[in-house]
């Protein structure tokens, strides 16, 4: 039997395994491009409940594995994603934060349950994501889940290539 993946919320008791997961240095490298250079997140306010921004973690027969972060990049007050971003849209950011798990195609199930959570709203049409330039890996990923590319931006004063994937592309529609 395949092991199980699941989902579920990211809560104040998960802030120590978060903390760990960013001193990892393959995090740090996908973050920052940096493996010395802490990302510098602030979990406990991270994880207050808002209406724009959703944090779960992925699960390996109830093993944290992974770390999603979902926003609406409409409602997110930080203007992250810019002040013209229409509504509809969900911006999807994923760290493997176990390296034992990479390559193992766990991530990919991971994402695609993200992606079917996402779209089960039936006013989102489209999903983001903003790996920075130099991370091969993950644009390669997420091309392989059906994102395509959309062109570099700087986002928030940082380098990004932004990738889309549209609902036809999920549904098979056009």
């Amino acid at each position: 039997m395949s092991p199980q993946i699941t989902l579920r919320r990211a809560e104040q008791g998960d802030i120590p395994l978060l903390q760990r997961w960013d001193t990892a240095p393959h995090v740090r490298r996908a973050i920052t491009g940096d493996p010395q250079v802490d990302p510098e997140h602030d979990w406990a306010e991270m994880l207050v409940p808002t209406v724009y921004i959703e944090h779960l973690l992925a699960l390996l027969d109830d093993r944290p594995f992974a770390y999603f972060e979902v926003t609406d990049p409409a409602k997110e007050p930080s203007a992250y994603w810019g002040q013209d971003r229409p509504p509809g849209l969900r911006a999807i950011d994923i760290w493997i934060g176990d390296a034992e798990m990479i390559g193992r195609g766990f991530g990919t199930r991971a994402m695609r349950l993200v992606i079917e959570r996402c779209f089960a709203d039936p006013t989102v049409h489209a999903l983001l994501v903003d790996p920075r330039p130099d991370n091969d890996a993950a644009i390669s990923f997420f091309q392989s889940l059906g994102f395509r590319f959309t062109g570099h931006e700087v986002l928030s004063g940082e380098a990004a290539a932004v990738h889309r994937f549209d609902r036809a592309a999920w549904t098979g529609t056009t």
